[in-house]
């Protein structure tokens, strides 16, 4: 049709209103950048981090000053971390088991942060359960255990 447009990419007003409605469900601000149910969103707040981490340091970045200042806004977290608070490596994980139908992740996949916390999970498990000093606690037990996380492979 004449006039017509086609645009593949999200605009940014669609990606900011998805990033609200991300936090209002997950109670986060931080958006990981392995998400298996949407993983075009993940790789979205992937290009914003870096986006963001050009434009602090002074270069040329496609972030602009005013998509900033609307996700900072919001709260963004534009620091990706390693060591994410349980909470979001668990919220991760109930993503994962969502997509795939189960909780043994693979480090082969693209989700190789996420297989490190699950092998560090089972590994406190074990220590808590003979008695040693461990960061697990009965709470994250049944939250594991209620989304089919196996101790065992």
């Amino acid at each position: 049709a004449e006039g017509f447009v086609w645009s593949v990419q999200t605009s940014f007003e669609h990606r900011l209103l998805e990033f609200i409605a991300y936090r209002e469900i997950y109670g986060t601000c931080y958006v990981p950048t392995v998400f298996p149910t949407y993983q075009a969103f993940g790789n979205w707040a992937s290009t914003m981090r870096s986006g963001y981490i050009k434009f602090r340091d002074g270069k040329p970045s496609r972030l602009t000053v005013d998509q900033f200042e609307a996700l900072d806004a919001e709260g963004f977290i534009w620091v990706d971390q390693e060591h994410l608070p349980w909470r979001e490596r668990f919220l991760q994980l109930v993503e994962f088991r969502k997509q795939f139908g189960h909780c043994n992740v693979s480090s082969t996949r693209d989700c190789k942060t996420l297989a490190r916390w699950v092998k560090y999970q089972r590994a406190e498990y074990w220590k808590h359960y003979v008695g040693e000093k461990s960061t697990m606690t009965r709470q994250k037990i049944e939250e594991l255990e209620n989304i089919g996380f196996v101790w065992c492979l």
